[in-house]
């Protein structure tokens, strides 16, 4: 036998030491690995893919089996068949069965009577039809103004519908100038003094004249717009109260001056008036005295 020197020598000792025992426990798995062949097949259980196509002469699957080189394919191998199989060969995992296809919705029912192409259930069917009687009333028809239906089934009859078609032109009364009318509706916000063109909702509130001045319903402090001032002292805001104060009263004087021309009118055409009585019975009384003669 040949003897090997310390230092150098003993790297090749112990590398040839390694292949001898690698060939030993070779030859020893590999009877050990048809055991494992046979106990899987006869199990009907295929080869995980790392130990395929066969367990014997597979050194690999003694010494490293998959876990990093742990020996559990030995350790396995001395448990028995149960801990061989669960090793090399575990069952397939069942396939899981296919899910029952769901049932589809049933269709709604919809009724469409008049054949306009909308139901009476609405919801599922679309938009309601509030008269499936008339196929002239659907939602998407025409309001028209003056037939007093609810044509396009949105709750709004003729010209409370802002879309409503052929409602008639409003009458509306500016008798003041101010461009507010009383009627309010289509004609705009109501003038709540048409016989002052100082008063309507387009004016600022005087606080202390004792009027609604802007037609709001609230008169002098009551108003928001005098509490803010009060409250904030906004000198704009008191410069626009100033200018409003100076065309009311303007607006007064001119009224004042139509109302004094009318009475002078009045009294004028009175006197002649009398004037004319008076000649007349000066004419009747001569008549009366020529026909005497």
């Amino acid at each position: 036998m040949k003897s090997f020197k310390k230092g150098t020598d003993s790297v090749k000792y112990a590398v040839l030491l390694a292949v001898g025992m690698c060939a030993n426990d070779a030859m020893a798995f590999g009877s050990r690995g048809a055991d494992v062949d046979q106990i899987c097949a006869t199990a009907g259980n295929t080869l995980l893919p790392q130990f395929q196509p066969a367990v014997e002469n597979n050194c690999f699957a003694c010494h490293d089996d998959g876990n990093g080189g742990s020996g559990a394919g030995r350790t396995a191998y001395q448990n028995g068949e149960t801990a061989i199989i669960d090793l090399f060969c575990p069952p397939a995992q069942a396939p899981e069965p296919p899910q029952p296809t769901p049932e589809p919705p049933p269709a709604p029912v919809c009724t469409d009577a008049d054949g306009d192409g909308l139901a009476a259930e609405g919801g599922d069917c679309g938009q309601m039809d509030c008269n499936d009687a008339d196929p002239a009333v659907r939602p998407g028809a025409t309001e028209i103004c003056t037939d007093g239906i609810d044509n396009n089934c949105n709750n709004l009859i003729d010209a409370a519908d802002p879309n409503a078609s052929g409602c008639p032109v409003a009458e509306c009364t500016d008798t003041d100038g101010d461009d507010f009318a009383i009627e309010g509706g289509q004609c705009g916000p109501v003038d709540c003094d048409d016989g002052n063109a100082a008063v309507n909702p387009g004016e600022i509130e005087i606080c202390d004249d004792g009027f609604d001045n802007n037609c709001d319903g609230n008169a002098d402090a009551v108003d928001a717009t005098c509490q803010a001032m009060n409250d904030n002292e906004d000198a704009e805001l008191e410069e626009e109260h100033e200018k409003a104060k100076h065309k009311h009263r303007r607006g007064k004087n001119e009224d004042d001056d139509k109302h004094h021309d009318g009475e002078d009118d009045d009294d004028g055409d009175k006197h002649h008036d009398g004037d004319d009585d008076d000649k007349r019975d000066s004419r009747g009384n001569r008549r009366e005295s020529r026909d005497r003669d």
